[in-house]
């Protein structure tokens, strides 16, 4: 589906990312990595830290901030398109290009938008990793991961790191996974109309100040979205008016459809809420994060409206 030439499967996402970022470095030297990118990603990127790998994170998705943050020393090149929490979209091919130029490796986790409605391998990208524990499995009952490539010299390296951390897929989870991809195409399409449909209801709601969807035209790199994507999926994020824990602590507490967890790309509706902080220390908001499941749409619509209410 990402039309690789190879695909590894791991245990867990961190395992495939943990494995394509190790299998890039071949000792110390610098990292670019979008600011918001998934938070144990760069967990473990701080660990690289003291093997003498340095990140430097770049706020904002303006093409001349992430290659303006390229050192002579730069390996990597990690993308998120839209990134964790602010959704954010840069724009892939100027990237790509850039550091192509200057032979350093791309990794993009496209765990958001899956291969159904977005291939970064088409546009030059090395390595793309998966949370395959969401949608690609989309039923909320494996822990899984994936690498996928075309340098077959970077397989292998990305196999022995598989291999050497214990990090690979077991056999149950993986006809497991079998079972999930059958019916990716259907319950994608399904997570786009509903959570769009709930963007759309949140963005007119009186006791909402933004909502953060790619595919809603209020987006700021809306247009980068449509270039990008054949399609968006159903995880987004919004505000409050009432910018306090006790607002956002009462909207979740009042959900009944929704269940409150961290992760996401399954049946089931889930919504989180907390600050999320961006690279600039004084910028700090309360965010909601909802994973529209494949309930109706209805149901879904009506369980937002009650938890808004007073």
């Amino acid at each position: 589906m990402e039309r690789g030439a190879w695909c590894n499967c791991f245990g867990s996402g961190m395992g495939a990312i943990s494995s394509a970022l190790a299998g890039c470095l071949d000792g110390p030297g610098h990292v670019v990595c979008v600011a918001h990118a998934y938070g144990p990603t760069r967990t473990y990127l701080q660990h690289l830290k003291r093997f003498g790998v340095e990140t430097t994170y770049v706020s904002g998705v303006a093409t001349a901030d992430i290659v303006g943050a390229i050192r002579d020393d730069t390996k990597i090149l990690y993308l998120e398109s839209p990134t964790s929490g602010y959704f954010e979209c840069p724009e892939i091919v100027p990237l790509v290009e850039a550091a192509q130029k200057r032979q350093i490796r791309t990794i993009f986790d496209n765990s958001w938008a899956t291969p159904y409605f977005f291939t970064p391998l088409d546009l030059g990208v090395d390595l793309v990793v998966h949370s395959a524990t969401k949608y690609l499995n989309g039923h909320s009952d494996v822990v899984a991961g994936v690498a996928v490539g075309r340098d077959l010299g970077l397989r292998d390296r990305v196999l022995k790191e598989a291999e050497l951390g214990g990090a690979t897929l077991d056999p149950f989870a993986a006809w497991l996974m079998i079972r999930g991809l059958r019916t990716l195409a259907v319950r994608m399409e399904h997570h786009q109309a509903v959570g769009l449909a709930a963007a759309r209801m949140l963005a007119e709601h009186s006791k909402v100040a933004r909502v953060i969807h790619p595919g809603l035209p209020s987006h700021p790199q809306h247009e980068i979205a449509r270039r990008q994507l054949r399609g968006s999926s159903s995880l987004f994020s919004f505000t409050l008016l009432e910018q306090t824990s006790e607002a956002t602590h009462r909207f979740l507490n009042r959900l009944k459809l929704f269940a409150q967890g961290v992760s996401w790309g399954g049946h089931e509706s889930l919504a989180i809420g907390g600050t999320f902080f961006a690279s600039d220390p004084t910028r700090k908001e309360w965010l909601i994060r909802l994973h529209v499941g494949l309930e109706s749409v209805e149901d879904i619509l009506a369980d937002l409206r009650q938890a808004l209410e007073d």
